[in-house]
């Protein structure tokens, strides 16, 4: 099974735009596994099923990081997972 990670996104605006972007794919489920906090990092785990707008499915795993100053996220770094 092949890893990918997204770039890390720092700042409101750059977590923004690609928030925007992932309004061309529709997540039908997401199902939120364990969210780990410990300082100043958030780590969330997931799943879901994903239609893109070809109609083609996928099934990834994520595993989503979150670095968080003065109560604000300030950056993001995702691995995604293909599954079965």
């Amino acid at each position: 099974m092949e890893y990918c990670w997204m770039p890390v996104i720092n700042g409101k605006i750059n977590f923004l735009k690609a928030m925007k972007t992932l309004e061309l794919v529709n997540f039908s489920l997401v199902n939120v596994k364990n969210i780990i906090a410990d300082g100043d990092y958030v780590v969330v785990q997931s799943s879901s099923k994903i239609i893109e707008i070809s109609g083609e499915s996928d099934n990834p795993a994520y595993c989503d990081i979150y670095s968080v100053r003065r109560n604000v996220s300030s950056g993001y770094a995702s691995r995604i997972k293909q599954v079965a």
